[in-house]
């Protein structure tokens, strides 16, 4: 039996937002809560979280920006886009906080924007990674755990054999899913996420369990693959990208000398979350399709959808300069166009459009005063600008 694990983790936010709305119902006036990523260590900077407070007759949500966030947690554009939809936004360009307000009766709104950001802005996978020093609500909304595990489940062992890792992985993934996980055929755990499958694996040889998925398959353009393995392995941190013939696969090999259940609960909620997130953009880009996704002919596409797609050679030129920001070459751009006026004219052409709208993306932010937002679209029209002369002079190689 497959293991839905989203709607295992989807149940454990729906708690964790109904114990935050009652905490927020509490709340008197200059009070307040705060829920905030437990990172495991003590550092000196801040850490994704939100912090309600009770001022007056609002409530005010709170979330730490990039300035104040500890490098490795800083948001990406997708991150400052997500919390400027959900209305947080920075006064001034000095702020380090982005916040909104809500009337004081409006508590379920409030928690709800708190797990959006939470969720789908810093990309907090389950609400057992975090913690507060205000309320209490893990033990009403943890995932259902065994009646009684056995305490070498809870600490650092090293297995005597395979089948002693076995029990220790089986003893380590029920608290996530309820009940003693079911294998299949090849003795795999499987995890739905989304569109794909996560697969959780002991190995024969050595004390070592494997987490891995086909993040795509049924691959048609293998040059493409190739490039986006190197954006990837890395934008990805923890993950392992690698190609099998028609296939990208991703995997985390965990040792188990010794075995920390908790570590491996963490490898498999996190390898959900990349997959279900990234293995759609990356079927798109590379010509294949999702692991669960059923395949249909070509023609059957929408001839719509096409002329939407970027232009493969497009793609292969961002694929080369995201490996090394700036050394994209004029001759190399002639070379990938196969000396080609025409299509040199038409990704001139793509870019000068990308150019224009993220400067009116850019114009949007800063008119909203998110300014991280306004700085990433900078960097994405001043990519589009750079491209274009790169074309240009490419162009001038080919007619001159």
């Amino acid at each position: 039996m497959m293991v839905d694990l989203e709607t295992t983790i989807d149940s454990a936010w729906g708690g964790f937002r109904r114990a935050l709305a009652d905490a927020l119902d509490d709340l008197s006036e200059g009070d307040s809560v705060g829920v905030y990523l437990d990172p495991g260590e003590p550092i000196d900077e801040d850490v994704p979280g939100v912090q309600v407070s009770r001022v007056g007759a609002s409530l005010v949500l709170e979330v730490p920006s990039n300035r104040a966030l500890a490098r490795s947690f800083q948001l990406p554009t997708a991150g400052l886009r997500r919390l400027r939809r959900l209305g947080l936004t920075r006064r001034s360009r000095g702020e380090v906080t982005y916040r909104v307000a809500y009337p004081v009766s409006h508590v379920d709104q409030a928690a709800s924007v708190a797990v959006s950001a939470l969720r789908g802005a810093f990309g907090v996978v389950h609400p057992a990674f975090l913690s507060s020093a205000d309320f209490t609500w893990q033990a009403g909304y943890r995932p259902p755990a065994p009646p009684a595990p056995a305490p070498e489940a809870q600490l650092a062992v090293r297995p005597v054999n395979r089948d002693d890792l076995d029990r220790l992985v089986d003893e380590a993934l029920t608290p996530m899913i309820g009940h003693v996980p079911v294998r299949d055929s090849d003795g795999d755990i499987p995890f739905q996420a989304g569109s794909a499958v996560v697969f959780v694996r002991t190995s024969r040889q050595s004390p070592l369990v494997r987490v891995f998925a086909e993040m795509v398959v049924a691959i048609r353009d293998q040059e493409a693959a190739v490039g986006e393995l190197a954006v990837l392995n890395r934008e990805i941190s923890g993950v392992k990208f690698t190609l099998h013939d028609d296939r990208i696969v991703a995997s985390v090999d965990l040792l188990a000398l010794p075995f920390v259940g908790e570590h491996l609960r963490a490898v498999v909620a996190r390898m959900c979350e990349v997959i279900s997130s990234n293995d759609a953009l990356a079927a798109g880009r590379v010509g294949g399709r999702t692991f669960l996704e059923a395949d249909e002919p070509d023609e059957q596409q929408d001839d719509s959808d096409s002329e939407d797609e970027m232009h493969p050679v497009m793609l292969r030129l961002l694929q080369l300069d995201a490996e090394r920001p700036g050394s994209l070459r004029p001759k190399d751009a002639a070379k990938l166009c196969d000396y080609d006026s025409d299509l040199i004219l038409e990704l001139i052409q793509w870019n000068e459009e990308q150019e224009i709208a993220w400067r009116q993306a850019r114009d949007e932010a800063s008119a909203d005063h998110d300014y991280d937002e306004a700085d990433a679209c900078e960097g994405e029209r001043a990519h589009a600008e750079r491209t274009v002369k790169v074309l240009r002079k490419a162009l001038r190689l080919v007619l001159l």
